[in-house]
């Protein structure tokens, strides 16, 4: 079974998730909310996606909903230390 990794930047109202296809990078900002988890995993089946891995930062509570969401419907959610992100991206 093959897993495509999504990484999801969250806020507040909103969430930014890009999502790794073939090499490229799709992306998709929905609502901070129950309707915009669904568009997320609307736009998921479109993409002909079934199983992601998602890794979102650690931002208090903003995306524990999502994150439990993604875990209910089945996907790998892994919730990163923001700081280990940043030194990531540094290299």
């Amino acid at each position: 079974m093959s897993v495509s990794v999504l990484g999801i930047d969250i806020a507040k109202q909103k969430f930014d998730a890009a999502l790794l296809v073939d090499g490229k990078v799709k992306h998709k900002t929905c609502k901070n909310s129950a309707e915009g988890f669904e568009t997320l995993m609307l736009w998921l089946e479109k993409q002909g996606i079934k199983n992601v891995h998602a890794c979102m930062e650690a931002t208090g509570s903003y995306g524990e909903d999502l994150a439990i969401y993604l875990h209910e419907a089945g996907h790998i959610v892994s919730i990163v230390n923001p700081a280990r992100i940043k030194g990531f991206g540094s290299e």
